[in-house]
């Protein structure tokens, strides 16, 4: 599996579309799971289709609950961008150790990383697939989409579209994400792309996560009507305040990005132009504020000593203020130095599932 996936990193040849056992340090392969590669005509930035992975007991009869996860690190741009697919010049993620999250390979590698199955390809993070581990043990299965666009899984050409002038490329994140979560709760809709799934999802009991930057992807999924309704919602390492990243000037490199994914320039002649989003629009405190959390179980893990958060220790006030006692939602301090925490921690991820399943928060948070 690794040699297949370096093939594919470096685009010399197809991954063979065939089911592959689901095996990591978590889990002994002998759950009878497998993962299964699904392409779709959605093109990423170098040309390629994206992907979508399902992780599904091949034998089990009948609707299955189903979780929606949507990876991290999902940021990026060409700082000075010329024309190229994708476009070259220096990227932001090369500051992170990456040469570019803007090709399929990316995504491709992402998701593996996050079953478990890859090496580390994110540095900020550590992913040994304790997550989708105890989504199968709890026969949950899990789809996993690839984000190729460095958008934060924030847009959609036709809709939302990010600075194509600028980036010299169309970023389409979300529009993916809508696609796979309408795949999951659409017979008819998957019949017209031609996926067969290899089980049938409950509709009744649909879940959907987002791990560090996945996190503002789904708070935007979550605002859609036409998202399939999803009873347990998981946030985990959220950035919930993204106006620090684009008014301090610390984060000018930041600021940059956001400026070209949300499609606004401070400096441009044109007023509309300047005028940059409501970013509480884009956080889980603007989803507790409008209610659309109302009767969703809704886990919250985070740390106020996440390196990768701006000013930890006093992110998170506007929205645990906003969440306040509220019994369906259960907010944790993991209190660690450290990014993204159940897809390495299996005793966290079966407490956070646990909770979206019974309602009952962890004792002691």
């Amino acid at each position: 599996m690794l040699l297949l996936l370096t093939a594919c990193w470096v685009q010399s040849e197809d991954i063979p579309f065939e089911l592959v056992t689901f095996e990591n340090t978590h889990s002994d392969g002998e759950s009878g799971y497998v993962v299964e590669t699904f392409e779709y005509d959605l093109a990423c930035p170098d040309g390629e289709n994206a992907r979508f992975y399902t992780v599904h007991d091949p034998d089990a009869v009948g609707p299955v609950a189903t979780a929606l996860v949507l990876h991290s690190s999902v940021f990026d741009y060409v700082l000075a961008p010329r024309p190229g697919t994708p476009p070259e010049g220096n990227h932001y993620a090369a500051g992170l150790g990456d040469n570019t999250r803007l090709h399929q390979g990316w995504g491709i590698a992402k998701v593996w990383e996050t079953l478990g199955m890859y090496p580390t390809i994110d540095a900020n993070e550590v992913n040994t697939g304790s997550l989708p581990s105890v989504l199968v043990d709890k026969d949950i299965t899990g789809v996993y989409p690839i984000n190729c666009w460095g958008d934060l899984w924030h847009n959609e050409s036709s809709v939302q579209p990010n600075d194509e002038a600028g980036d010299l490329f169309s970023r389409n994140g979300h529009a993916f994400a809508v696609r796979v979560a309408r795949l999951i709760s659409d017979a008819e809709f998957r019949s017209v792309k031609g996926i067969e799934l290899g089980f049938e999802p409950d509709l009744n009991r649909v879940m959907m996560m987002g791990l560090g930057d996945g996190t503002t992807g789904l708070v935007d999924l979550l605002r859609r009507e036409d998202t399939p309704h999803a009873f347990g919602v998981l946030f985990d390492a959220p950035v919930d305040d993204l106006s620090i990243w684009a008014e301090d000037s610390q984060f000018s490199d930041r600021a940059q990005g956001l400026e070209r994914i949300f499609n606004y320039d401070p400096t441009d002649p044109d007023e509309d132009r300047r005028i940059p989003p409501d970013w509480i629009d884009h956080s889980i405190q603007g989803l507790v504020l409008d209610g659309v959390l109302d009767g969703r179980r809704t886990a919250v893990l985070y740390s106020d000593a996440d390196p990768f958060v701006p000013f930890p220790n006093t992110h998170y006030d506007g929205l645990l203020a906003a969440v306040g006692d509220d019994s369906l939602i259960w907010a944790s301090n993991t209190q660690r130095s450290e990014h993204v925490f159940t897809n390495s921690d299996s005793d966290l991820a079966r407490k956070s599932i646990e909770f979206l399943l019974t309602g009952n928060k962890p004792g002691g948070n």
